[in-house]
């Protein structure tokens, strides 16, 4: 799961389309609470994405932090 700035932002945008059909999808109807999952489990994988862009500036991010980046997001759930 690609997670850097510099790659497409296509592939940056799956994991995100897969976490809110999974949310609504379990939430049985109910937006509200279906939008409600989507942010609780996105909330960590962007803060960690963000801060891959000011980590290093003119570097790129460490290769350990787009590996934490990566792992911040579970789609099993």
């Amino acid at each position: 799961m690609p997670t850097r700035p510099d790659e497409p932002a296509t592939s940056r945008r799956r994991p995100g389309l897969e976490v809110v059909a999974a949310e609504l999808a379990a939430a049985g109807g109910d937006q509200v609470k279906g939008l409600a999952g989507y942010e609780r489990r996105m909330r960590p994988f962007v803060a960690l994405n963000q801060a891959l862009a000011t980590e290093n500036p003119g570097r790129g991010a460490s290769e350990e932090s787009g590996e934490r980046a990566k792992r911040a997001i579970s789609l099993d759930e």
